[in-house]
This record gives structure tokens, C-alpha cells and sequence, in this order.
């Protein structure tokens, strides 16, 4: 029997057309869009063109399109770039926590709110946080480990009456449910492999009012905002997997929903002692219950051994023995964090799959508990 893979958070299977896309690119030619002959011009073309496909969808103007790596990449050019003290959360994805405990390492103001056990920060957290010395606001649309949302439309009004420039980590968002930000967010972050492209890419959408320093220097490539010849495969893959948004979604995004309720459901009603973390408004494919008495370590193997793939929390600190920074600044203790599971669909997840894990989950929790 085929195995199941329940950790789309941490990377998602290549959709099939965007596998496509990028046999396309390969066999289109191989010039340097940064070059003035034919070839170099034929690729400049593919690259506007995936260029308009992307800014379109999300509501930005084409040249506020920056193709990254990442969206690690991302995040350290907009808090590098950038002056002034942050507000950020504890319960931020480790790119953006690390980058910005770097930042405050060297020096820069940086205050952190707790998101409590809702498992988001609340306007009402941001605005009494903001000073005169205020120069960014760094917060996740969705958070990567347990789905909560923050209400990034409400505090974008909050930092647009402010005038503080406002970036949104939108990774764990994008691809699930449709989102299209308001003007008050000034920058936003996306990675290809979250929503069905392949690894190594990324964007970033910056308002044009908005001038971070670069992080990369070098030629003038990315209207001199990021260095380096672009990775024309990626980037056609990226913008046939944000095109394939407008068909996949929202439909997909109610599959989602019904999968993962049918999950919890199926669990909560089978186990005792297990628990949903975050109590608040959570993206449609994120599911993370603690199992109370039960180590995470023994779940995660015994589902592995049966064939389904879930995880403890983000793929970046899955190496580490250290127990959730996320859930523990949520004001978990360590045991419920310890026992903590991630399960994250996409929108390949069939219902059968689902019932399936119903099954191994409980065979699991009750084989270890005996």
C-alpha cells in the first residue's frame, strides 16, 4: 500500500503541469536574459512574462516583482535592508526569528509579543507596541506549525495610518487559501515548494515606495535590487504554480478544509487526552494536537514505520532536540509540547488517505500507550 504524506508544510510535491513548465523553459533556450542578442531577448520576454503572472495575482505592479532563492533570502533582505526598531512575535517562522536576532545582536530595537495560547499576535498587541522609533513590522500570515492566522488586514491599516512599512511572511498562506494583501502591506514573501513548485525559489513583492538596501550586489539585475542571473527554471515554475492558483482555488481550499476536519474529527473522537494547538482562526490544511502522555519521537516513528509521513513542527529545526519554540511561546509546557504532532495536507490529499491516517494514528497512540 502506497505511503501517505501528511507534511506538506514543510515541502509540497511538483505539480505535474509546473514539472511541464520547466521541461518548457529547458527546451526554450538557454540565453541570458541580461544579454542583448536574440537569445539573451527571448529569455528577457519569458521572464516579463512570468513576471506579470505572479505581480497579477497578488495585486502588485510587475516591476515589484523580485525572483529570490527563498524566502529565507527574502526576509534577510527586507530586515537587513532596512532601519529603525522591529516589532516582530515570538512564534515567527526561524528565518525571520533568527535574522532579527541578529539585527538586535548588532544593536537595533526589537520588540517581541507573545502570542499566547490564540497562537497569533493581535492588532491590539501592535498598536500599543509602536513608538516613534518604529521602523518595520515583521509578522507571519499564517504560522507554519500549528496554522493559526494573524489578521494581517487589520494590522495593515494599523501600520498604514502609522506609516511604518509592513512585511508579511505570507509562505504558509499561499497556495491553501486565496490572499491577496491590502495596501498596507508594503513587502510580502512567498517559496515556490510550499504550493507545488520546486525548491529554490522564491519571491519577493515590494510596494515601490518601499527601498530596503540590497543584500546581494553585483550586476543590475531585479531592477538592482538583487544580483545574479536569474534562475529562469525556477521562475517559470514559480509563475505556472501561482497561475495554477486561479484554478486550484478556492475549490481546493474547501477540500482542504473538510480533510482536516474530517481528520480531527476521526482523532479527537477515537483518543483521549488530545488536545488542538492554537486556539485561533487556522489555515485550512494545518492540523498540530498534542497527545498527552505520549512522546512525539515515538509517534513520529511509529507513523513512519506504517507509512505516514508527519512531523514535529518546522522542517528548519527538525534536527534539534530542543522542544518547540513556537509552541513553548505559546505558554505550553515542555510534556504537551513534546507530544505534539504537525499534520499538513495540500491539495493532492485524497479522502482515503485521510481515513487511512485516522487509522495509523490511533493504532500508533494506542500501541505506545499499552
Amino acid at each position: 500500500m502506497s505511503k501517505i504524506y501528511l507534511d506538506n508544510n514543510a515541502t509540497t510535491r511538483v505539480d505535474a503541469r509546473v514539472a511541464d513548465a520547466i521541461i518548457e523553459e529547458l527546451e526554450a533556450g538557454y540565453g541570458n536574459p541580461s544579454s542583448i542578442h536574440s537569445f539573451g531577448q527571448e529569455a528577457r520576454n519569458r521572464l516579463t512574462k512570468a513576471r506579470r503572472q505572479v505581480a497579477r495575482y497578488f495585486g502588485f505592479k510587475p516591476t515589484e516583482v523580485l525572483f529570490t532563492s527563498s524566502a529565507t533570502e527574502a526576509v534577510n533582505l527586507v530586515v537587513r535592508g532596512t532601519d529603525g526598531a522591529i516589532i516582530t512575535s515570538t512564534c515567527e517562522h526561524a528565518c525571520v526569528y533568527a535574522t532579527v536576532k541578529s539585527e538586535e545582536e548588532k544593536g537595533r530595537p526589537v520588540t517581541y509579543l507573545n502570542p499566547g495560547p490564540i497562537g497569533a499576535v493581535t492588532p491590539e498587541q501592535i498598536e500599543e507596541s509602536i513608538t516613534a522609533k518604529t521602523g518595520l513590522i515583521v509578522l507571519m500570515a499564517a504560522n507554519n506549525e500549528t496554522g493559526v492566522k494573524t489578521d494581517i488586514f487589520a494590522i495593515a491599516e494599523i501600520a498604514e495610518r502609522h506609516q511604518i512599512p509592513f512585511f508579511v511572511d505570507a509562505v504558509a498562506w499561499v497556495g491553501k487559501e486565496p490572499f491577496i494583501p491590502p495596501s498596507g502591506v508594503m513587502a510580502m514573501t512567498i517559496s515556490g515548494h510550499k504550493f507545488h513548485a520546486p525548491k529554490g525559489v522564491g519571491a519577493l513583492l515590494m510596494r515601490s515606495s518601499f527601498k530596503p538596501s540590497p543584500l546581494l550586489l553585483g550586476g543590475a539585475q531585479e531592477y538592482n535590487k538583487r544580483a545574479g542571473t536569474e534562475n529562469m527554471i525556477g521562475i517559470a515554475a514559480l509563475a505556472k504554480a501561482v497561475e495554477l492558483l486561479n484554478e486550484e482555488l478556492p475549490q481546493a481550499t474547501e477540500r482542504m478544509r473538510f480533510l482536516r476536519d474530517r481528520f480531527e474529527t476521526g482523532i479527537l473522537n477515537a483518543l483521549p487526552n488530545v488536545v488542538i494547538n492554537g486556539d485561533g482562526e487556522r489555515i485550512v490544511n494545518t492540523s498540530n494536537l498534542s497527545f498527552e502522555g505520549v512522546e512525539g519521537e515515538s509517534i513520529l516513528l511509529g507513523c513512519d514505520l506504517a507509512g505516514l509521513a508527519v512531523s514535529h513542527g518546522s522542517a528548519c529545526s527538525s534536527g534539534s532536540l530542543e522542544p518547540s519554540r513556537i509552541l513553548m511561546g505559546m505558554g505550553h509546557g515542555k510534556d504537551r509540547v513534546r507530544s505534539s504532532i504537525r499534520f499538513s495536507l495540500s491539495r493532492f490529499t485524497t479522502e482515503e488517505e485521510i481515513d487511512r491516517a485516522i487509522d495509523i494514528v490511533i493504532k500508533v497512540i494506542n500501541s505506545i500507550s499499552s
